[in-house]
């Protein structure tokens, strides 16, 4: 067995089971339960991200433009626009798999148009009925389209260049459509005349820039890792919708996604060595599933390398997003609703400011983000404070750093006329060396809660008085 070899990790390519896509998160599950590390995302964002409609959802939910969409258990259409909209004279729809990849089903011959959305419900179901699987009808988005591939980086995704699929010689009347023929007929006329370009006008600047930062949502709000790619229609107003995410893009050298990497300049090796990058680096921090609260900084006790000389950067920066998100998640101590929580506090203090009630340090080594506090003062209070966060890059870990980023939040924290810095974590054995560093750090233990955040582990708060 899988087990008996005791792989370091696994290169996670599965794509299906016996030839059902809808089975694509069922292998990364076990390898969870086995507690083998594997590249690219989890099994949950590929089962969210394959499920066209669960992953159509989750970009309206996120205030990202995905085309209307209807499926036979739907009440109304969803999506960017109307039910009007849906139903306005020349509206086109298309059928499309709800689980099936590489444009299975995606068909031009079965474009709809002028019809009802009763219509269109009937139809959809009568599709499911006849080939036993899941479908749903789109809207049609005429103009064009656009891949973006995303990369692994060591200061959060990096975003390789975009590409465009260029329709040459398609008459007029014909759907602009990457269909399964044009992936995989090579003697059709759709296969021949859909290449793709890399190079634009300088018009386009402003587009490129709104793909890429959909993109990077899609990658923070599924939050995907490794790799992925990016789909999106582009209407004639400019206007980009997001068709669907693929979570374990194809790695094969005359792939798009290959393609992108030698834009990029990325040797081929160098990106396969990017996806395995944050496995080797999970892999070499001990498994903690299931910890509870965000205060879950940590530094092993071993004899600790030279400290690292660091600059601070106070001032919170959109790109932070990005970073802290990469940052809490590479630490391997928080699950990915407390890594969402990291991301809104700082997307509040970008929204609000000093009103929001959150500060930031931030520590840069040669000019590389390493680590992080983010601490407020607590609501009702004059004097006491609350340390929301702290993280630091494992690579950056037993130098110093975690140490230094305390220091300095402590001294911003005084001179603005706070007395008591309160921090709370678990009590649970995993987390003796995160307590130590508090304790080495002049921190008391104040209050323990009994079966605070679970049965058997219990909320330890500690304080530390500024003098």
């Amino acid at each position: 067995t899988l087990k008996t070899y005791d792989p370091h990790l696994v290169f996670n390519l599965v794509e299906s089971l016996d030839g059902k896509d809808q089975l694509i998160h069922l292998f990364p599950s076990l390898l969870d339960v086995m507690n083998i590390p594997y590249t690219g995302s989890s099994a949950t964002a590929l089962f969210m991200t394959s499920n066209k409609i669960l992953a159509k959802r989750q970009m309206v939910s996120m205030g990202l433009n995905t085309p209307i969409f209807f499926s036979h258990a739907m009440t109304s259409p969803e999506g960017q626009g109307t039910e009007s909209t849906a139903c306005a004279k020349g509206v086109k729809w298309l059928f499309k798999s709800a689980w099936d990849h590489a444009s299975v089903g995606l068909d031009e011959d079965e474009l709809l148009e002028n019809k009802t959305l009763p219509d269109i419900q009937a139809l959809v179901r009568k599709k499911a009925f006849e080939t036993g699987k899941e479908w749903f009808a789109e809207q049609y988005v005429d103009g064009r389209e656009f891949n973006v591939s995303l990369l692994a980086g060591q200061n959060g995704p990096v975003v390789l260049p975009p590409a465009e699929i260029l329709f040459s010689n398609f008459p007029e009347n014909k759907p602009k459509i990457v269909g399964y023929r044009a992936k995989w007929e090579p003697d059709s006329f759709e296969y021949q005349n859909t290449t793709r370009t890399y190079d634009f006008p300088e018009k386009d600047h402003t587009l490129l820039e709104n793909l890429k930062k959909a993109a990077l949502a899609c990658w923070s709000g599924f939050d995907l890792q490794g790799y992925a790619r990016v789909d999106f229609r582009v209407d004639p107003t400019g206007c980009p919708y997001i068709l669907e995410i693929n979570s374990n893009p194809c790695l094969s050298p005359d792939a798009g996604f290959a393609a992108a990497l030698s834009r990029a300049g990325i040797d081929f090796t160098k990106g396969i060595q990017a996806v395995v990058a944050p496995v080797e680096t999970r892999r070499a921090i001990p498994s903690t599933p299931n910890l509870p609260t965000p205060n879950a900084y940590f530094e092993k006790s071993v004899d600790p390398a030279p400290s690292a000389e660091i600059e601070f950067r106070y001032e919170v920066e959109p790109e932070d997003i990005q970073s802290v998100a990469h940052m809490t998640r590479e630490t391997g101590f928080f699950r990915e609703d407390e890594i969402r929580i990291a991301v809104e506090l700082v997307e509040e203090r970008l929204a609000k400011g000093p009103e929001s009630g959150y500060f930031f340090v931030f520590a840069l080594v040669d000019q590389r983000l390493a680590g992080y506090t983010c601490f407020g003062p607590v609501p009702c209070t004059l004097t006491s404070y609350d340390l929301y966060w702290i993280a630091v890059y494992p690579e950056f870990q037993n130098r110093g750093i975690g140490k230094q980023l305390l220091e300095e939040t402590e001294r911003l924290i005084k001179n603005s006329g706070g007395l008591r810095v309160y921090i709370e974590t678990s009590h649970k054995d995993q987390y003796e060396s995160t307590r130590s560093f508090y304790t080495r750090c002049g921190y008391t233990l104040k209050s323990l809660l009994e079966d605070f955040y679970s049965p058997g582990d219990a909320k330890a708060t500690y304080c530390k008085v500024l003098l």
